[in-house]
């Protein structure tokens, strides 16, 4: 596939105020599939751009020595799901999904081994001593570091930045996403207030889960859910008419429609929103070499190539989805 050495200038100018407003070099450690061979690392690894990260970035001194230290010792430690947009093997034994992609582009500019440890369960990214806190969303008193952050560097999945995460973790910024409302082909809302009456799907300790509770109060509206326990058991719900709606993240719902024929992405149910990475809050100079490798891939056109070839539209296409338009 052809590299795109710089996005087009309308798109750049739209995305970078989008995401502001608001051992090999890689392997996985044995809690996962297994080690990368450099047959299965991903395509689109070496960078084309007309300058390296390095010489990008202008990294201070103390980001300079960081670095080095990490490419000396053991890297970064990733918490990760096996997910078709976060890290997915495939059958020729390379690497798909989107944000692992990224940051395997990231290890292979710099130097930085990443050692993967995969978790089931997404609330896992927000648990203390075994549990997300009941009222941790509403309660602002309530602040904590993840038992899995103590463990790991660096979160790398699907996380939208919200206030209440916020506290917990310092985001790195990604992509900007929205959530949208998917259901059956011919059944399209043009209206929030099309959900009264109709059964959704919720996941637990989710955004999904405050958007809609926010919807019922703010509209005045009432609807059942439907729990499931990841976002891939939603489409199934709706395929079988279990759900008459399922809410997701763009980014996500972008991907499910690929996959299953006879689903339709209609209207927004959030405002524009960002996914992102976590590190910890203490963790600052990692938290600003990463944000500095985003802008690279933003300016060189790596992150456009990666999700061009990842969900087959290019990001001012993306961005127009989320309009609803």
């Amino acid at each position: 596939m052809k590299r795109l050495h710089r996005p087009p200038l309308l798109l750049a100018l739209v995305f970078l105020m989008v995401l502001v407003g608001c051992s090999q070099p890689v392997g996985p450690s044995t809690e996962g599939p297994g080690p990368l061979s450099q047959e299965e690392t991903p395509s689109s690894g070496k960078l084309a751009a007309d300058k390296s990260f390095i010489e990008y970035a202008n990294l201070t001194q103390v980001e300079a020595s960081y670095l080095k230290q990490l490419t000396r010792g053991n890297g970064l430690t990733v918490a990760i799901r096996e997910l078709d947009y976060v890290y997915m093997p495939t059958d020729d034994g390379s690497i798909n999904g989107f944000n692992y992609r990224l940051l395997w582009a990231f290890s292979q500019e710099t130097g930085v081994n990443l050692e993967l440890k995969f978790i089931d369960s997404f609330s896992q990214y927000f648990e203390t001593n075994g549990t997300v806190p009941e009222h941790v969303q509403t309660d602002a008193t309530i602040i904590y570091i993840p038992d899995l952050l103590q463990e790991v560097d660096l979160y790398c999945d699907v996380l939208t930045v919200v206030p209440w995460r916020e506290k917990l973790f310092r985001f790195v910024k990604t992509v900007p996403v929205r959530e949208m409302l998917v259901v059956r082909e011919g059944e399209e809302l043009t209206s929030l207030h099309q959900l009264d009456g109709k059964i959704v799907t919720n996941i637990k300790d989710t955004s999904y889960e405050a958007t809609l509770r926010g919807l019922q109060r703010d509209l005045n509206i009432d609807f059942d859910y439907v729990y499931v326990e990841a976002d891939f058991m939603q489409q199934e719900k709706l395929l079988n008419g279990e759900v008459d709606v399922v809410i997701q993240d763009s980014l996500v719902a972008l991907n499910e429609i690929k996959k299953h024929e006879g689903l339709s992405m209609t209207i927004p149910a959030s405002p524009l929103q960002h996914l992102g990475w976590g590190v910890k809050h203490d963790d600052v100079i990692l938290g600003d070499i990463l944000d500095k490798f985003i802008i690279y891939a933003q300016d060189s056109g790596l992150l456009e190539e990666i999700w061009q070839d990842e969900y087959g539209i290019t990001m001012f296409e993306y961005l127009q989805l989320m309009s609803g338009e």
